[in-house]
């Protein structure tokens, strides 16, 4: 019999195992790795809460829900948001995933919580069937996509070099981000504590910033770990692993190594400044070179102006649906942020 309850640091060891247990098909299969603590990221996330399925001693199943104090229309309101959420291969369609989801309801409505957040992978139709149809509860309704962007580390650096400067935490840096995300609908409230660990840049003009940008390496609380890839794209690894001194690339990650990646947790420019804005990503991708990561990431909303100015060539895109539901039914709360721009930091997910 499959019984449900809160996780603890003692379940720790079973999550990493489900976590490796699910991994993602395609041309290169990859497993992501959470090693060694599951629960690290949460730290990241804010206050979060784990619901794990199990079978006897058995740990099949789990969903997670943080936390955070979120920007609606200017003010902040609280937002909880849901990820983690997996079952074991062989205990699927018992009607697991469906019960945890169940529990992150009743925990939503013990709280008095009123907006959940979920992000699926655009095209990926599965997660829709466990939160919709809910008796006495409404469903949960896209706010558009969002591109997660795939900047490849480079070596090469910037011909004219801008006045760009590196910040410590102050209050220069949170007014200047809260300035620009205050603009953003679901983007979080940043305190200091959120800069704990994060290198800010900053493109000045006439001693004031137009451009700051917030990098975060997470490699070693999370990574994607490459499981297998066609003989053709190893050989092609091979190769250009072996160019490297002359192509300037980093080296790219054989089959059973991790894809190291630097995040953007923040990149904000409230005039959309372009030009700031590409030496900065230029400055950061040689900055993800340094680390010897192979991509630098960085997710933003469709409607998002920074788009823009974002390098047009070169890049990997993937697309992600955002899926928010107002258990208090707000409707004029979710008509803000349907019209205006929403926000979420992909560097926690």
């Amino acid at each position: 019999m499959i019984s449900y309850r809160t996780a603890t640091a003692g379940d720790n060891s079973q999550l990493l195992s489900l976590t490796r247990s699910s991994g993602m098909s395609g041309t290169i299969a990859l497993r992501t790795d959470r090693d060694p603590d599951f629960f690290a990221i949460m730290k990241l996330r804010g206050e979060s809460r784990v619901f794990v399925a199990l079978d006897g001693e058995k740990l099949v199943g789990s969903i997670c829900v943080s936390k955070e104090e979120v920007f609606v229309s200017g003010g902040n309101t609280p937002l909880f948001y849901i990820t983690d959420f997996k079952v074991d291969p062989a205990y699927r369609n018992l009607g697991i995933g469906l019960e945890l989801t169940w529990e992150v309801v009743r925990y939503l409505v013990a709280r008095k919580a009123d907006l959940a957040l979920l992000h699926v992978a655009h095209g990926n139709k599965r997660p829709f069937v466990f939160f919709r149809d809910r008796e006495k509860y409404p469903d949960f309704e896209s706010i558009g996509l969002f591109r997660i962007y795939q900047f490849p580390a480079a070596r090469k650096r910037l011909k004219k070099r801008p006045d760009i400067r590196v910040l410590k935490s102050g209050k220069m840096v949170l007014e200047f981000l809260n300035g620009h995300y205050g603009n953003r609908e679901l983007a979080r409230l940043i305190v200091p504590g959120d800069l704990e660990g994060v290198q800010t840049l900053a493109v000045f003009r006439n001693d004031q910033p137009v451009a700051m940008l917030c990098l975060q390496d997470i490699n070693s609380i999370k990574r994607h770990v490459v499981l297998g890839m066609p003989w053709y794209l190893k050989a092609t690894v091979a190769v250009l692993n072996v160019m490297r001194p002359i192509t300037g690339t980093p080296r790219l990650p054989r089959v059973g190594e991790p894809i190291r990646m630097l995040h953007i947790k923040y990149l904000a420019s409230p005039k959309a400044d372009r030009n700031a804005v590409r030496n900065l990503i230029a400055f950061a991708r040689r900055e993800a070179y340094s680390k010897s990561c192979v991509f630098l990431s960085h997710g933003l909303h469709e409607k998002d102006p920074l788009i823009g100015c974002l390098p047009r060539r070169g890049n990997i895109v993937f697309k992600s649906t955002g899926m928010l539901v107002s258990m208090l039914r707000s409707h004029r709360k979710l008509e803000r942020i349907r019209h205006g721009v929403p926000f979420k930091d992909f560097s926690t997910v």
